[in-house]
């Protein structure tokens, strides 16, 4: 793949990352995260790990900061380790899953004041209290032969 090419994708992966600041609503976050995932997953060459396995502890750490470090500084955003890719790609996917408008409704959670916080939330602390959880269901939706990610 030609340098150019690169350095032109890397900067429209960044140029929407940047945008974190303008989504108003958790809708728009849930819209965000399928962006990011689509995005990584494209740069990444990778996809989420549909499979009922869920990462090891330690690999939970290490995707933890690399999360952290992606949320301070989304210049660090395309360099992860090879394992960790298709579990980070899995939290932005179960972010956007949850945050779809009817889903918003249930939840009736108040309006959205800090993006950035509450993309940490989602996905640091929310991936504990339900994703990881969760994931299995995922997996077994996405197995279904109409559904293709």
């Amino acid at each position: 793949m030609p340098a150019s090419f690169r350095s032109k994708r890397r900067r429209t992966i960044l140029s929407e990352v940047n945008k974190l600041h303008e989504v108003t609503s958790w809708e728009q976050l849930g819209q965000w995260c399928w962006v990011q995932m689509l995005c990584l997953k494209r740069a990444w060459q990778t996809a989420p790990p549909f499979c009922e396995e869920l990462p090891s502890a330690d690999s939970e750490e290490s995707i933890d900061s690399h999360v952290r470090s992606m949320l301070r500084s989304p210049r660090g955003l395309l360099v992860a380790p090879e394992e960790n890719k298709p579990w980070i790609l899995a939290r932005l996917l179960f972010g956007s899953g949850l945050l779809q408008p009817r889903n918003v409704d249930l939840l009736g959670i108040p309006e959205l004041s800090d993006p950035g916080a509450a993309l940490r939330f989602l996905l640091l602390e929310e991936w504990y209290e339900s994703g990881r959880d969760s994931w299995p269901f995922v997996c077994d939706a996405m197995a279904e032969p109409t559904i293709k990610l």
